[in-house]
């Protein structure tokens, strides 16, 4: 039996009586670059020119792999062609599934076109995760507010602002389109306390980013394509021009409460 790591055989050559002058656990007569020793018996030249293996055959055998996206690889063509083809068949299915926004944008990633692109706020605002990281900013804004107005003395008036950010994790079309995103909501608001009653009012600008990019080491489950590799779209974005771009979105709402003060 060979063992790899030693570079020998754990028993004896039975042909040891041809190699006097070599240990009978030798491998290649220890030149396993240029020679090959199939049976474990005999290493010799005539054996490769009989089964027709070459010195090239020997090189492409115990030369180390290389990776794909090291910068001194040749390029890894069949993997790009193979992750254009797969980008070019999602497109297809999102279209087909009314996911156009997802669609454009990774479009948009093969066009190498880049820059920044507004997303429409009401296709936004459309998906459950953006309503949840809205209503959290807002709420966030109304627990400041109310703890506030009830350490406001009569007729006194306070104007404040501040800012709150939601991570938001997309679903459905949102997902393929942006995955991981942020909102950004900023308050500015006015307060005035009449008697035992506070009056708010006030406005929150929601701004909405992400940018569409691809991480080394990453993936994304894509129905019907299976886990689908950061790493093939990185490729695209080495050798094909592909390139990442910033998104961007933005809307606002207004706030008025009436608060009951009791002393």
């Amino acid at each position: 039996m060979y063992d790899p790591a030693l570079g020998r055989f754990h028993c004896i050559d039975p042909l040891i009586e041809m190699l006097v002058s070599t240990t009978p656990y030798n491998y290649c007569l220890n030149n396993p670059i240029n020679r090959v020793d199939p049976t474990g018996m005999y290493s010799t030249k005539e054996w490769m020119e009989d089964n027709g293996v070459t010195e090239d055959d020997l090189i492409t055998i115990y030369q180390a792999p290389t990776d794909d996206n090291d910068d001194n690889s040749t390029e890894p063509t069949k993997k790009i062609e193979k992750a254009e083809s797969r980008c070019k068949s999602i497109i297809k299915s999102a279209r087909l599934k009314g996911y156009d926004v997802a669609a454009d944008n990774l479009e948009r990633f093969l066009s190498g076109e880049g820059g920044v692109k507004h997303i429409d706020p009401d296709w936004l605002k459309s998906f459950d995760a953006v309503k949840e990281a809205t209503i959290g900013n807002r709420k966030r804004f109304e627990r400041q507010l109310i703890k506030m107005a009830t350490q406001l003395d009569d007729n006194e008036e306070k104007n404040f602002g501040d800012y709150w950010d939601w991570q938001i994790m997309g679903n459905d079309e949102l997902y393929y389109a942006s995955g991981f995103s942020t909102l950004n909501s900023e308050g500015k608001f006015k307060m005035v306390r009449r008697g035992s009653t506070v009056y708010i009012k006030g406005v929150i600008q929601n701004s909405w980013h992400d940018t569409y990019d691809w991480h080394a080491g990453a993936s994304a489950k894509i129905p019907g394509f299976g886990w689908v590799k950061d790493s093939d779209q990185l490729l695209l974005q080495k050798y094909r021009g592909a390139k990442p771009f910033y998104m961007v979105s933005s809307w606002a709402e207004t706030v008025t409460l009436k608060l009951d003060i009791n002393e």
